[in-house]
């Protein structure tokens, strides 16, 4: 597949599927990987995720990008409360041999979902390339929350890129776990919404921002009916109405019902 030139617009095929779209401003370039499927659907679960890693790292050359290029990554997995674990070893070591850890660690969601292919999982990512050191990226700790990695998940709690005209903050897929990396109110709807948009709010403040800059999101919900709880709780906590998504989803561990991503701009002063 050839190289995909700096001034173009537009998809990069692969197998006859849109994996890629390159684009850039004057401050970075981009590329966006969607519904990376693994090679062979029947190899094992962790041989299928490593796959999947190595296709993005192949997908990403096309751009002369590299995989430490990513900022934003999204795994929907099969049966995610059988492998999860499995799935974030795989992580981890593909991360290790790409030396991601000594860069920028991306944000991340991993939930269950199935897929039409019959994959194991499927990922998409964000990958950025500054052109400028005027254009920056950095990890952002959760005021909440420790670190992912303490319980061995590779990913960070958000990432923000700045430029002169913007911040962009990347929030990972948040769910009801706190600082020590615990599961808060298994099997309690409210209390883990409560809790978990309590974490987002600090995260969004840190950075000096709130509700009302939230540009995308995703509200994932273990059971379709605790919709109307989450509905309810923006009502009573004046959250303006956001522009997000609602998928009924497996969240990674059993005992969690909700978690929400979103993507917060704010204009440079």
């Amino acid at each position: 597949m050839p190289k995909v030139k700096r001034d173009a617009v537009g998809p990069v095929i692969s197998a006859g599927q849109a994996v890629e779209e390159c684009y850039e401003d004057d401050y970075a370039c981009y590329c966006r990987l969607s519904n990376i499927l693994p090679q062979d659907k029947t190899a094992g679960r962790k041989e299928q995720a490593y796959s999947v890693f190595q296709s993005m790292k192949t997908a990403l050359d096309q751009c002369d990008m590299q995989f430490t290029n990513i900022v934003r990554t999204w795994f929907f997995i099969d049966h995610i409360l059988d492998w999860y674990d499995g799935f974030n070893r795989i992580r981890t070591k593909f991360m290790t041999e790409n030396k991601v850890f000594e860069k920028i660690l991306p944000a991340s969601t991993g939930v269950g979902g199935t897929n039409t292919s019959g994959t194991a999982l499927i990922g998409s990512a964000l990958a950025i390339k500054p052109k400028t050191k005027l254009f920056t990226v950095r990890t952002i700790p959760s005021p909440l929350q420790g670190p992912a990695l303490d319980y061995e998940s590779s990913f960070s709690r958000a990432v923000e890129t700045a430029c002169p005209t913007q911040r962009v903050l990347y929030v990972s897929g948040t769910a009801s776990i706190n600082a020590e990396g615990t599961s808060l109110y298994g099997g309690n709807a409210v209390r883990q919404i409560e809790f978990t948009m309590q974490v987002v709010d600090s995260l969004l403040k840190s950075r000096g921002m709130n509700w009302a800059d939230v540009s995308r999101g995703v509200a994932y919900f273990k059971r379709r009916e605790d919709t109307k709880l989450f509905r309810r709780y923006c009502l009573d906590s004046q959250i303006p109405p956001l522009p997000l998504t609602v998928s009924v989803s497996d969240i990674c561990r059993e005992e969690l019902l909700f978690e929400i991503e979103l993507d917060a701009v704010k204009a440079a002063k």
